[in-house]
């Protein structure tokens, strides 16, 4: 194929592009990419030569193996959450508790009966005319 403008031609972009570059001419991409792949075959026990059936199973049960993991990780966040939330709940009604407690408290100390009328007025008043 004929070279374009930049020195390089269509055949060897589409190589690139499907991981058959020639040596010298991959970028840091395509390197990392062909080591993840050769990492990926390694780990699923394949071979670069294996059949396109044989990668495919690997594959799927990468696909399964990561589903289950995945499911085990979100059910344990779920869990971790869930009982976060509880406890939270539990500092929020013990505060509520505590709100109510010192709610009636200040009502029967402003509502007190005063001693020396026996009439319920706030503490602070007395029963003579305002003004005295």
């Amino acid at each position: 194929m004929g070279s374009d403008s930049s020195g390089t031609d269509s055949e060897g972009e589409n190589n690139a592009a499907n991981g058959t570059a020639e040596p010298g001419r991959e970028s840091g991409d395509d390197i990392e990419a062909f080591r993840l792949r050769q990492r990926w075959l390694d780990g699923a026990g394949l071979q670069p030569g294996a059949s396109a059936e044989d990668v495919a199973q690997a594959q799927l049960a990468y696909i399964e193996r990561l589903e289950k993991e995945n499911a085990r990780y979100v059910v344990q966040k779920w869990k971790d959450l869930k009982a976060r939330l509880e406890q939270i709940e539990g500092h929020v009604q013990a505060w509520r508790r505590q709100e109510s407690a010192t709610k009636e408290t200040a009502a029967a100390d402003s509502t007190s009966t005063n001693g020396s009328t026996g009439s319920r007025e706030p503490l602070g008043m007395s029963a003579a005319a305002p003004g005295g």
